[in-house]
């Protein structure tokens, strides 16, 4: 149940001019707002602040990349993590993207 609402402005890169990201989009998503340790793209241990649940009908895998910024409850975060999820059609559970916050 996506029962929240983020802004996502997607990481574009980097250029001369600093960090580009594309507009601001709305999505519906799922947060839970709760600290849990991770490992970045790295590996590296870091603390994740958010995790938030993306609906795989919803968006597309492209828009929620490292790097991207999303703002939830009126904080803007960075993506450390994007991983698919995927329950084969049991628990009446979606196909789902779950993204993780610093």
């Amino acid at each position: 149940m996506l029962i929240h609402e983020s802004i996502v402005e997607t990481y574009l890169g980097a250029s001369g001019s600093g960090e580009q990201y594309a507009e601001p989009i709305s999505l519906d998503c799922y947060v839970e707002d709760e600290p849990r340790l991770i490992r970045d793209q790295t590996g590296a241990e870091v603390v994740s602040s958010t995790t938030v649940i993306y609906d795989l009908d919803e968006v597309t895998v492209d828009a929620l990349r490292v790097q991207s910024l999303v703002t939830v409850f009126g904080r803007t975060s960075t993506v450390l993590t994007v991983g698919r999820g995927d329950t084969a059609g049991q628990y009446n559970a979606v196909e789902h993207l779950e993204v993780t916050l610093l």
